[in-house]
């Protein structure tokens, strides 16, 4: 009896179409699947970046009495305390420092200012119009802050004005920043300007006379 013999092909399973495909095969529709896919990674980045999880974590307190350094100086910050002006009669702020310039021209106190960012607290009140006393010469406002000189130094900065009840503070807080040396606006003078980096934070309570 003949036997009869039949062909049967099998072909290989379709990987693309089975429970293990990412994607489907069709183009169209793996184009809409990556178009949302990045819209919706795109929208979580923006939440992320708006909720400051994408900000640079801010460097821990530095203790009193910590040097800190950037280009423009190395300073280190003892102690604060809140007097009266014994001339003008006016509250002001007064913080013990050693300051070395790093610079090779001298530079005006004021420059330090936007670099230490001081402010009264609670309350960060901004302090402003920063003037400098050398301890070897204290009666005398420092004129420029020498190159590569160590100074023990007096900063000090007036109450503001608005301000009515200045025993509401406690201390004074800096946020030490980067500095680089670049033009400014309204002219190609050289002055010291801070950078997007904080190099320390340091606060220091007001001492009690």
């Amino acid at each position: 009896m003949p036997l009869d013999f039949f062909l049967v092909a099998h072909h290989a399973p379709d990987f693309d179409d089975g429970p293990g495909s990412l994607l489907p095969r069709s183009g169209p529709l793996r184009a809409a699947i990556v178009l949302v896919g990045t819209a919706v990674a795109g929208g979580a980045i923006l939440l992320i970046w708006a909720l400051g999880g994408l900000a640079p974590a801010k460097p821990p307190l530095t203790d009193p009495g910590t040097p800190v350094t950037n280009d423009m100086f190395t300073i280190t910050l003892h102690e604060a305390e809140l007097v009266e002006n014994e001339i003008l009669g006016t509250l002001e702020v007064r913080v013990r420092a050693d300051l070395t310039s790093h610079h090779t021209e001298p530079f005006w106190p004021a420059e330090l200012r936007l670099i230490l960012n001081p402010k009264l607290t609670p309350g960060d009140v901004e302090l402003k119009a920063t003037s400098a006393f050398l301890e070897r010469r204290p009666d005398t406002p420092a004129g420029m802050i020498q190159p590569e000189m160590p100074e023990e130094v007096v900063l000090t900065w007036p109450m503001p004005e608005e301000e009515t009840d200045p025993e509401k503070f406690e201390g004074v807080a800096f946020t030490i920043m980067g500095a680089e040396l670049k033009s400014g606006f309204t002219d190609q003078s050289e002055s010291w300007f801070p950078t997007d980096k904080v190099i320390a934070n340091v606060s220091l309570p007001f001492e009690k006379g």
